[in-house]
């Protein structure tokens, strides 16, 4: 059973944090280094999306909103946080892409999205809720029939994470503590219990950033590991996609 209170407290404390480092938040999603322009090519290929309008739950400061604008999408982009859809709206002013944006400021379970997106995709929007089942299901509404449902998860099977949110100014248990139960499977079961059909999940990031970052060669060997099943699991990134049938 869902607990209202739980639910209300958690989308506060996520607003808080997000809203008060929003500025630190923008500039490293400015950042589009080797190991990020990697992952959101293989979140491209995963995601395939059958149409051009997309709805991006968690916006934030648009880590992957930007490069799908310049992509010739059109998104409209949700968060909790009204200054981080500000700093967002802020840089896609900068490159001439403000007529392909539409900020909305809100909680997603609240909103009626009305069916209409081809794509509708979070980045590590899932392991900050409540209830990630309930949020699958209001992503799930919010795509028209045969449209995608996409999100790019964090594995807590990777050791890397946990020193990554310990150690890391801009992050906090407090408000990254689901981490902890969005294992793999875990993840995958929740998207069906959503209702999303032909689920299926891709494990990215068996070699560290900081090393691909810095040897661009390593990309290659990334490539093999990821085939290996016992390391995959183990990798950094889950992206898990399904489709609204009905």
């Amino acid at each position: 059973m869902r607990d209202p209170g739980r639910a209300e407290r958690t989308r506060l404390r996520q607003r808080e944090h997000f809203e008060t480092l929003a500025d630190e938040y923008a500039r490293e999603a400015a950042v589009f280094d080797l190991h990020s322009e990697s992952l959101f090519r293989r979140f491209l290929a995963v995601s395939a999306p059958p149409g051009r309008h997309l709805l991006e739950i968690g916006a934030g400061a648009g880590r992957y909103t930007l490069p799908l604008l310049r992509a010739g999408y059109r998104i409209d982009a949700l968060d909790l946080s009204p200054r981080a859809l500000a700093r967002l709206a802020e840089r896609a002013r900068a490159e001439g892409l403000s007529e392909r944006l539409r900020t909305i400021a809100g909680d997603a379970e609240r909103l009626d999205p009305g069916g209409a997106y081809d794509l509708v995709y979070g980045v590590h929007l899932l392991h900050h809720v409540a209830d990630r089942v309930a949020m699958l299901a209001t992503m799930r509404r919010a795509a028209r029939r045969g449209g995608v449902v996409v999100c790019v998860e964090p594995n807590p099977l990777n050791p890397a994470w946990y020193a990554y949110i310990t150690l890391d100014r801009l992050r906090s248990w407090r408000v990254e503590r689901g981490l902890l139960t969005i294992v793999p499977w875990a993840l995958v079961r929740d998207y069906r219990r959503a209702g999303l059909s032909g689920v299926t999940r891709v494990m990215y990031g068996a070699v560290p950033i900081p090393a691909v970052n810095r040897w661009p060669g390593l990309l290659a060997l990334e490539a093999r590991l990821n085939r290996i099943p016992g390391l995959r699991l183990l990798c950094a990134v889950q992206i898990v996609r399904g489709v609204r049938d009905a």
